[in-house]
């Protein structure tokens, strides 16, 4: 093994580090030391790189590493003013690994699988000029963020090798800094097959320097399993706009993008590939994303969505803001047009007003939008027409509606639902919300309010033993942060646990098999 123990210059054409044996071996293992390769110089390490304390490379030249890649110097391995290239091209694997982040400014993979056990990146906020050059393999991001600090489109060039995501915690992101370049920005992802299902993002305009956007995807059973999950949202279910269960149409992946708090707008390119296929086949497929607040997918989809590819989506006009996702995470689904995933309103209520049944609701968008068909039911099955309310027709800003029922069902439970009807006539049945007997509101108690450590939910009219009736706990921005199933309760009180809740106010939902509201209250965490 050769150890540097100084401060290094290499100045020749070509310099070898090599020792006999396996390749695997730690060839170049540095503590304290800067290793300057100056600029057309190759370093050719025939085994790993390992950077211990305080050790640092001055690249300008191109440092080739057959082995592991591991940094444990507690910087970034690089100086900032680096310019040359890491070559990482090994026919067979090899890791980025150690305690510390690597800044390779520009790397170059090649030859085979490169696992991160560490986030690594190309470049710095303060130094945005790295590039990732896929030349061939892949690179496997393995529940850790590689980061592409250089805006330019240009960044990322990949002639046969990709990108690797493919875990369902959608941890496994790639994070390109965006910034003034409008192009559109490809990453050539790849599933666990090696079958290609390329991401694309092209920003509408110019965006402040270092706008992080983050990208995962994850392959799924037919069932659409497992159901993303990031810590700020949680998808529930695929259910259809006339059926419980819409996954047989809807694409077998998800794909989550998250951009930074600011209304950033963008066009969005997602594929899948012939293993993600829906029970149809591909098709005229269009993307939804997960309404986080309404524990629903936003219907319906954003309009001007076409199929410029088999098995593609372009999504023009894409939207970030809190308003429309917690943390502007969005999880994504793709579903056949003509079999939409739910429709959806921002938000459908039911309260009572004295003894009226008072129903509100508001849309983010409209396309067509005629009117609106107002029904009521007292056991969610038969429905029957209570009025009409005229829609806008198309807008692109949120619209508030209002009904009044003045004879909501007598002694029993209330249920409401709309139907949206379209110019052409083509009806959406939108989800159903309820209300309890007007004047008997008592009948769903929250206690103690405030509440230290639990929260208590008493609703003696109501069989709690129905294992689909659940209890959350939803915060200001509409996040779920607590939620407890109530089978277990029978028909006594439910507990919610508030020890991991900070302070602060909070909406209590007690949501029904449907998933309609059976009752809620504004509750406050001490």
């Amino acid at each position: 093994m050769n150890r540097i123990g100084a401060r290094r210059p290499l100045l020749g054409l070509v310099m070898f580090f090599s020792a006999f044996g396996s390749i695997a071996q730690v060839v170049i293992n540095g503590a304290g030391v800067t290793i300057t390769v100056s600029s057309g110089t190759q370093l050719v390490v025939e085994g790993g790189a390992q950077l211990n304390a305080a050790a640092l490379f001055e690249n300008d030249g191109a440092v080739r590493v057959l082995g592991d890649w591991t940094n444990n110097s507690g910087g970034l391995g690089f100086n900032a003013t680096s310019t040359g290239s890491v070559y990482l091209h090994n026919p067979l694997p090899q890791t980025i690994q150690g305690t510390a982040v690597t800044d390779f400014r520009n790397l170059v993979v090649s030859g085979s699988t490169k696992t991160l056990l560490r986030n690594a990146q190309c470049g710095t906020a303060a130094q945005a000029d790295g590039s990732l050059t896929l030349t061939s393999g892949v690179l496997l991001l393995n529940t850790n963020i590689f980061a592409l600090f250089n805006p330019a489109s240009t960044a990322l060039v990949a002639v046969t090798g990709s990108v690797r995501s493919e875990t369902t915690d959608l941890l496994s992101r790639f994070r390109w800094a965006l910034g003034s370049d409008v192009s559109e920005h490809r990453i050539p992802f790849t599933d666990g097959s090696n079958n290609a299902l390329p991401f694309a993002f092209t920003p509408s305009a110019a965006y402040p320097a270092n706008t992080m956007l983050d990208v995962a995807t994850y392959h799924t059973a037919p069932n659409n399993t497992p159901f993303a999950v990031t810590a700020n949202q949680q998808v529930l279910n695929m259910a259809g706009a006339s059926v419980a269960d819409n996954s047989p149409n809807t694409v077998d992946r998800f794909w989550l993008t998250d951009l930074p708090n600011g209304s950033f707008t963008g066009t969005m390119r997602l594929s899948y590939a012939p293993l993600d296929d829906a029970s149809l086949g591909p098709g005229a497929v269009r993307a939804q994303r997960w309404l986080e607040s309404l524990s629903t997918w936003q219907y319906p989809p954003l309009a001007g969505q076409s199929n410029p590819a088999t098995r593609e989506v372009l999504v023009p006009n894409v939207v970030y803001t809190d308003a429309t996702t917690p943390t502007n995470e969005h999880i994504w689904a793709m579903a056949y047009d003509n079999s939409p995933l739910p429709v959806e309103l921002l938000r459908f209520t039911a309260a009572c007003v004295g003894s009226n049944a008072r129903l509100e609701w508001s849309t983010a968008t409209e396309t067509n939008s005629d009117h609106f068909v107002v029904q009521r039911s007292a056991d969610a099955e038969t429905w029957h027409d209570l009025g009409v309310v005229a829609a806008a027709g198309t807008s692109q800003q949120v619209i508030d509606y209002r009904y009044t029922d003045p004879l909501p069902v007598g002694n029993g439970t209330a249920y409401y639902r709309l139907l949206q009807v379209d110019i052409d006539g083509e009806e959406n049945v939108l989800p159903t919300v309820a209300v309890l007997p007007c004047g008997q509101q008592g009948a769903v108690l929250f206690f103690p309010n405030p509440a230290d450590d639990v929260l208590w939910v008493d609703a003696s009219t109501l069989d709690l033993a129905d294992p689909n009736i659940v209890l959350l706990l939803v915060d200001a921005a509409g996040r779920t942060v607590a939620s407890v199933p109530t089978g277990t309760a029978a028909r006594g009180p439910i507990a919610l646990p508030l020890h991991y809740i900070a302070p602060g106010c909070y909406i209590a939902r007690l949501l029904g098999p449907q998933g309609e509201v059976l009752a809620s209250e504004r509750v406050v965490k001490r």
